[in-house]
């Protein structure tokens, strides 16, 4: 019998860590079985290499024990070997059964099959497993750099060590095409259960007939609780990411994917994602050339940029040219580390253009290549949104209608591009640092006012009600510029995710355009109740003899201004409540050629109902019934009466005034739609 076997024929069994069970061995020696042995669970033991560099494991320590065990008498030695029952329907997923060293088992830890779950290559625990920092006695001997020599000597054989350009170590393991950024070092529990994840990974790939890639690479990475084992696979020459389980990204991963068009992006983003995550041991990619193409796109964008206010690209020129300055300039260092990275710079830029292509449907039929194009449809107006916009047309002097338009163009379909917000935080800051210093020159004005000793009541009323309005502009705008003077560099993640907050299924982004606009609206009402107060004190001069010629000039030249400067405005209303004025060339109002062709095609079809109407009524009026309809453009009878238009006219109106009224009304609507 092997020394399996002979190990495991007497043991006996004890309590051990919750759901496994404890086998305490009196020897190590091997002992015979007996003659019809009863059956025993065979242990499950983890292939756990030894650290680099450490001292090989004395007597009395087991390798992956938490324990040292004191030796028993006359050599004896107790050992620990925890096993547990193997679960239905994982077969090879379990792990090996038993790791053979030599001629000799080594006994190490056994854990229960590891739960695999997917991961993302976005979703990388990088950030969050941190551990806690130790302080540490610190001697220098003598001697070139002391303490980087020691890092290995507690680094598993087969495993290599690489410092990510953003500072966090992480792992290799060059044979098994393995990283991980679990801390594996000093931690051999912790290595077992990598090595189990990898076992368990392979065992599903052959049960699933699954053939990996020659150049794949496998991530695993442990949870908080290290009871499960996430990963992902990626294959370096389709630059894709892969898993072995099915996976649903709208569930799990990604929840604005819509068409397997973005669904290709998206795997391709997560690939690049994690090169940027293990970049300085894949300089491989670089054979590729992916840092050319990338030159490509940027110049693109950066072209596109220059001549397009609507360019999708993420990046505007001038960032545009500094990261194409960036790939340049890396190219002159060869060493591995200059090269991992530049694989770093490669895959944070290549993340960026493949994410802005998923947003706008790059590659789909219906791609978004204007910024400003709706592709996907959102929920019409309501009443109860057409209430507020009133409200904010008459009460907030239609203040609120520029920020609302600026916000849906920023925030156009739930896509936020940086290079908008900075340009629109700029000008709110702007707006609200002028409106708040008008706003203190109208305070000044007020208290003035309220200093003359012969005012009279109405105008001090006025007057203090502009005093409290000039106020609430101060307060309100310094407030909106604080908030906003430190974010007009965020990120468009973070301003995406601030709107998504404050968007309403109701009113939409309408209440923080209102916001916006509260302290140049509170302005004006402090410019109009100041007005007023200055008419009431003026009233007093009604009744002398230039008083009602004075009083009458001084309002036309207040309201006249206005009224002049409101009809010339860009945008004079909400689209839909009042006729809308747009701003043309005088060129571009004249009347085109086909715009003619069909003013003239509609004004015939008008006259041809008018007087196949007529025609009817006359009938009705002597008795003969005729079906009610619109008679053809062919008819014999209505062409011969267009030359008596006029008088049939006049008696048709005779006739039924109501009628006529009715089909004018038709037409003129008809009519209006042509311009």
């Amino acid at each position: 019998m092997d020394q399996h076997n002979s190990v495991l024929s007497t043991p006996s069994i004890s309590s051990g860590p919750p759901g496994l069970t404890r086998l305490d061995i009196a020897s190590a020696e091997s002992v015979s079985a007996s003659p019809n042995p009863t059956p025993q669970l065979a242990p499950i033991l983890l292939p756990t290499t030894p650290p680099r560099h450490s001292r090989a494991p004395t007597e009395g320590t087991l390798v992956g024990s938490p324990t040292r065990v004191s030796p028993r008498q006359k050599g004896g030695l107790e050992q620990q070997i925890f096993f547990a029952e193997p679960e239905e329907g994982l077969g090879d997923e379990a792990g090996p059964s038993s790791v053979t060293y030599g001629d000799s088992l080594r006994p190490q830890y056994a854990l229960t099959p590891i739960e695999l779950k997917p991961m993302d290559p976005d979703g990388n625990p990088r950030y969050e497993d941190i551990p806690d920092f130790k302080e540490e006695t610190i001697v220098v001997h003598p001697g070139c750099r002391p303490f980087m020599s020691k890092r290995d000597e507690s680094l598993p054989l087969g495993w290599e060590e690489y410092i990510h350009p953003e500072g966090k170590r992480y792992f290799v393991n060059q044979s098994r095409r393995l990283a991980t950024h679990a801390i594996i070092t000093g931690r051999p529990d912790t290595l077992a259960q990598i090595d189990q994840g990898y076992e368990q990974l392979h065992a599903l790939s052959r049960s699933k007939r699954i053939e990996l890639p020659v150049d794949h690479e496998l991530v695993i990475e442990l949870s908080r609780d290290r009871k499960a084992c996430h990963y992902y696979f990626a294959h370096h020459k389709e630059e894709t990411v892969f898993w072995l389980h099915t996976v649903s990204p709208l569930k799990e991963f990604y929840h604005d994917l819509k068409s397997t068009v973005q669904t290709d992006h998206w795997l391709h983003r997560e690939y690049w994602k994690h090169i940027e995550y293990f970049p300085m041991h894949n300089y491989r990619v670089l054979d590729s050339n992916p840092d050319v193409r990338a030159t490509d796109a940027l110049r693109c964008g950066m072209v596109d940029h220059m001549t397009s206010p609507g360019s999708t690209f993420p990046l505007n020129a001038t960032e545009c040219a500094t990261q194409i300055d960036a790939l340049r300039s890396s190219k002159l260092a060869s060493d591995p580390v200059s090269k991992g990275h530049r694989v770093w710079i490669v895959a944070r830029i290549w993340w960026n253009i493949v994410h802005a292509r998923i947003k706008n449907y790059h590659g789909h039929d219906c791609a978004r290549v204007d910024r400003f194009q709706v592709v996907r449809r959102g929920p019409e107006e309501n009443i109860f949104l057409r209430i507020l916009q009133w409200f904010s047309f008459i009460v907030l002097f239609n203040a609120p209608n520029a920020h609302h338009r600026r916000l849906q163009q920023l925030y156009l379909e739930r896509i936020v591009y940086r290079e908008q917000w900075r340009k629109l935080a700029g000008h709110l800051i702007q707006e609200w640092t002028d409106t708040s210093l008008l706003a203190t020159v109208l305070w000044t004005a007020d208290m003035a006012f309220l200093a003359i000793n012969d005012i009279n009541v109405p105008a001090q009323l006025g007057s203090l009600i502009s005093t409290a309005l000039a106020l609430g502009s101060i307060i309100t705008a310094l407030l909106q510029i604080r908030q906003h003077r430190g974010r007009t560099d965020v990120a468009s993640e973070e301003v995406a995710d601030y709107l998504h907050r404050i968007e309403g299924r109701i009113f939409g982004l309408l209440p923080l355009a209102i916001n916006y606009a509260l302290p140049y609206a509170l302005l004006i009402w402090s410019v109009a109740f100041f007005g007023l107060a200055i008419l009431f004190y003026s009233a007093r001069f009604w009744y002398l003899e230039t008083g009602k010629a004075t009083i009458l000039c001084m309002a036309i030249m207040v309201t006249t201004p206005v009224v002049w400067t409101t009809f010339f405005a860009w945008t004079s209303s909400f689209t839909g409540l009042i006729p809308k004025w747009e701003w043309r060339p005088v060129a571009s109002r004249l009347p085109r050629p086909e715009k003619i062709r069909e003013t003239l095609r509609r004004m015939s079809t008008f006259q041809v109902e008018t007087f196949s109407g007529l025609v009817r009524q006359r009938k009705k009026t002597s008795g003969e019934m005729v079906e009610s309809g619109t008679a053809s453009v062919e008819t014999v009878e209505t062409i011969q009466m267009a030359g008596k238009a006029g008088k049939a006219g006049k008696i048709g109106m005779r006739e039924n005034p109501s009628r006529m009224s009715q089909s004018s009304v038709a037409s003129g609507s008809t009519s209006t739609t042509v311009r």
